[in-house]
């Protein structure tokens, strides 16, 4: 595998999933809704003195990330000076890598986060002028080189806001310069009000929809696939393309590409292809997905 990941670290690139979710199964716990994060310039200077890591992938080109752990080290010191926890901090303070509908493993580096970033940038695709959602982004590496590669727009969606802040907004920060920042935007919450939050702009406004939509690690529940679905379908050109990486089965939680596919292929609103597998270590794939003609 052509990718390099440099330096190791336990809380990154993590090729572990089963043990690691926490089911809320003793009360119902509501979606946190959508909203618009703006980024401040005062996370210029929270990069000073934090540790980075470099992703050097095929083709020569260079990313740089946040490192997680410093990141939930000021996360956890940041509620104990509070006096109390946010959902980010619970979840980390329960050693838990998901726990669903409260914290959704943004400030991990997912191998299947590596695999796209790495793949798109063998496409040879063209992403100057083009725009890009990356849906569950976390470190927002595969946003990240679309950005690098001229897009026109990048925008970034992860479920917990405090992702967004801490860790996908630095991370621009670390890769582009300020008038690239200007070309993102940034949401968390839920997919389902995420899409009800874009919808009005596009209705009626193609070219306000997305050319390529990313997402990595986010098939893992069949319980979240209709609302990834829809946003897909709805927020996606006639004729662009979602790329959607992910492990072929997620032990003990039930998700894995062939359950999303079935859902997929009932649904009858797009047309999907594997179109990448790799079979070191856990077995994981990539997913290229266009709408039906008869859909868009």
């Amino acid at each position: 595998m052509s990718f390099k990941f440099e330096p190791s670290d336990s809380s990154d690139a993590s090729d572990q999933f089963a043990g690691t979710v926490k089911e809320n199964c003793c009360k119902e716990i509501a979606a946190i809704p959508a909203k618009e994060i703006y980024a401040v310039r005062e996370l210029y200077e929270s990069l000073i003195g934090k540790k980075t890591k470099k992703y050097t992938l095929g083709n020569g080109k260079v990313l740089l990330s946040i490192s997680s752990a410093d990141v939930e080290l000021e996360i956890r010191h940041a509620a104990t000076a509070a006096g109390k926890a946010t959902a980010v901090a619970e979840a980390l303070s329960a050693e838990t890598d998901l726990l669903p509908h409260v914290y959704e493993g943004g400030l991990k580096v997912w191998e299947c986060s590596v695999d796209l970033t790495e793949y798109i940038s063998t496409l040879g695709t063209k992403f100057e002028g083009q725009r890009v959602l990356e849906l569950g982004c976390g470190s927002g590496l595969p946003g990240l080189y679309a950005l690098t590669e001229d897009a026109q727009t990048v925008h970034f969606q992860d479920y917990n806001e405090e992702v967004i802040q801490r860790l996908t907004i630095p991370n621009v920060l670390l890769n582009a310069d300020e008038r690239k920042l200007g070309s993102c935007r940034f949401f968390s919450g839920d997919w389902e009000s995420l899409r009800n939050l874009l919808l009005p702009s596009v209705v009626g406004a193609s070219d306000a929809r997305y050319d390529v939509i990313l997402t990595s690690e986010t098939i893992y529940s069949p319980s979240s696939y209709k609302k990834l679905h829809d946003i897909m379908a709805s927020l996606l050109k006639p004729d662009g393309v979602v790329y959607l990486a992910a492990k072929t089965c997620y032990f003990g939680v039930g998700g894995g590409t062939r359950e999303f596919e079935d859902y997929v292929r009932m649904e009858g609103v797009f047309d999907l292809h594997v179109v990448k597998e790799f079979s070191d270590g856990v077995l994981r794939e990539i997913l290229r997905l266009s709408l039906k003609s008869s859909a868009s």
